[in-house]
């Protein structure tokens, strides 16, 4: 772990030049605010919510975690 935090991850969060799609599940432990924190970080990234997934939302709502992809992919 010493590693994990001498790369900084968090902080890195600001030079990611790619489009980015956050997803977080509504009921997952960590609390979605978690996913806004991140998403705020990275230059023009988007959060999306899945109302009622958990940690899995890609397993729990696939056809919701589906259409937040696609629907980021032609934004």
């Amino acid at each position: 772990m010493g590693t994990l935090s001498a790369l900084d991850p968090i902080g890195s969060l600001g030079r990611v030049e790619c489009p980015t799609l956050v997803v977080h599940g509504e009921a997952d432990p960590i609390p979605w605010e978690f996913g806004k924190f991140i998403a705020d970080r990275i230059p023009g990234a988007k959060l999306i919510v899945i109302p009622g997934a958990s940690h899995f939302p890609f397993v729990e709502d696939r056809a919701a975690f589906l259409q937040a992809i696609e629907d980021f992919r032609s934004a």
